[in-house]
């Protein structure tokens, strides 16, 4: 019997080897793509059982709610019958966080009550609610809840865009219900640490929700609601501890042996993630969560890259934006360099260049990239004195004097060798000039970092009490309550 993604596999030669339209073939046995990559095969049907079992079967989809389509049907806006329409007329703008919460599915509001904005961004807004503990009534269960315009099936196809949706096969029901993408990476990461746990997902015919364990300080999850400045959860702010609050003024708050914990963690999700083939690219300072005993997760798996083989992680541009300064590699500080992208830099939130690459490769500097500013308090070649005027490279840059820093950090990068610090362990630099070399052909591949002996050294300190040091822009953060909205942070 064919299966849904049988049909979309075939509607764009873009789609035919992503995971949105393979992950059924490549978790039932017997099917093409599972018997000439057993290896997948393996690694993805094992992982979603282990999660099946972890959830004692629980579905996942759960919004009932049904919508009228231009025949007259009516169907959930997670059945095919729903996927094959295209929900939106045209190309609708991306839309703000009143626009998410306000488009949120009615039967999630009610079973949960969201109350606070954790962040966001240009593609979705991450809102923090609780619900009634079923056992003692007086106590909740606090969750985060992403929340994305739905893109369907063929809205996608319509618009020649990747698929943001997927088929997962629930075990509770005959048939199957479309996910986001994201939300089958949660299930398929279910029972590794580094990430945060899927509860389930909610599709409704305008938004999509997913939710899942939220990932605060448990101080900020006893406030009640009521103690907050406003009644609208748009704008009622709690803080999460992310990368961001790592550094204070280009000066460290962690030691070695603790970017060493937090950076194993962070190597050991990406490892997770490659052993099925995907590979995280949207790591930044914003999107992992750090808890007060260093406990690291990544989060926003929205932008990942999966292939059957090298071939598929081969790409022919490269997308540079502006706040990923920090993890400028220097191949594409030389192309900046050229006059016509440089003055496209200056005008445009994106440049795209065009320059082949292996994006494993490029996702894995990133690693190295923020290590090395956990370490230093700067980025790889920033100049390491402090100017409040000037802020750090990845920040805003209105003026003459901040781009003229960033061109001098570029020439670096270009031309100079990584100063280290002097007082680190060997190990320590050894992995940071593996991960940081010039040429993309000489740095270090996963497997070869695998070896690595710096990574995973926090494990063997049996004497060392994990704790978090405080972090002072962190504390501002959390003082400051008259902020009108988020900045947007990519």
């Amino acid at each position: 019997m064919a299966h849904p993604l049988d049909y979309w596999r075939q509607q764009l030669p873009t789609w035919t080897n992503r995971l949105q339209t393979n992950i059924h073939d490549l978790v039932q046995p017997g099917t093409a793509r599972a018997t000439q990559y057993p290896h997948l095969h393996e690694a993805f049907a094992g992982r979603l059982d282990e999660a099946w079992i972890a959830r004692h079967g629980e579905q996942v989809s759960l919004c009932d709610e049904h919508y009228t389509l231009d025949n007259g049907n009516a169907a959930r806006a997670d059945a095919d019958e729903f996927q094959a329409y295209v929900n939106h007329g045209n190309e609708l703008p991306y839309e703000n966080a009143e626009y998410r919460l306000r488009n949120m599915c009615r039967v999630l509001k009610g079973r949960m009550t969201p109350y606070a904005n954790i962040g966001g961004g240009t593609y979705g807004t991450v809102f923090l609610a609780r619900e009634p503990d079923k056992e003692n009534h007086t106590k909740y269960k606090h969750y985060a809840i992403k929340v994305e315009t739905h893109w369907n099936m063929a809205n996608r196809v319509v618009f020649n865009c990747k698929p943001t949706m997927t088929v997962l096969d629930e075990l509770t029901r005959q048939g199957c219900h479309y996910i986001p993408h994201e939300a089958l990476l949660l299930m398929l990461v279910y029972n590794n640490d580094r990430f945060p746990k899927i509860d389930s997902v909610y599709v409704d015919d305008e938004a999509h929700s997913i939710v899942m364990e939220a990932c605060i300080d448990p101080d900020l999850l006893r406030i009640d609601p009521k103690e907050l400045q406003t009644n609208d959860p748009e704008l009622r702010r709690i803080i999460a501890f992310t990368g961001m609050y790592l550094t204070h003024k280009k000066k460290p708050i962690l030691n070695e042996e603790e970017v060493c914990k937090v950076s194993s963690q962070i190597f050991e999700g990406f490892a997770y993630l490659r052993h099925m083939n995907i590979s995280y690219g949207d790591l930044s300072k914003a999107n992992f969560i750090v808890d007060e005993s260093l406990n690291t997760k990544l989060i926003d798996l929205g932008m990942t890259t999966f292939g059957f083989t090298d071939s598929d992680f081969q790409a022919n541009s490269w997308a540079h934006v502006i706040g990923q300064e920090n993890i400028l590699t220097p191949e594409i500080a030389l192309e900046l360099s050229k006059p016509d992208l440089e003055l496209q830099d200056r005008h445009q939130i994106q440049v795209d260049i065009h320059i082949p690459h292996d994006t494993r490769i490029a996702h894995l500097w990133r690693i190295g990239a923020l290590t090395y500013e956990m370490l230093h308090g700067y980025a790889p070649w920033e100049s390491p004195n402090w100017e409040p005027a000037l802020g750090k490279v990845d920040e805003s840059r209105p003026t003459d004097t901040h781009w003229k820093e960033v061109y001098k950090r570029r020439d670096r990068i270009i031309n100079e060798e990584l100063p280290v610090r002097e007082d680190l362990s060997q190990d320590c630099v050894d992995m940071l000039r593996m991960m940081l070399h010039k040429q993309p052909t000489e740095r270090a591949t996963l497997e070869e970092l695998c070896s690595v002996p710096w990574f995973g050294q926090w494990a063997y300190q049996d004497d060392m009490v994990w704790v978090r040091p405080d972090s002072e822009p962190y504390n501002q953060k959390r003082r400051d309550e008259s902020l009108p909205c988020w900045r947007r942070t990519f």
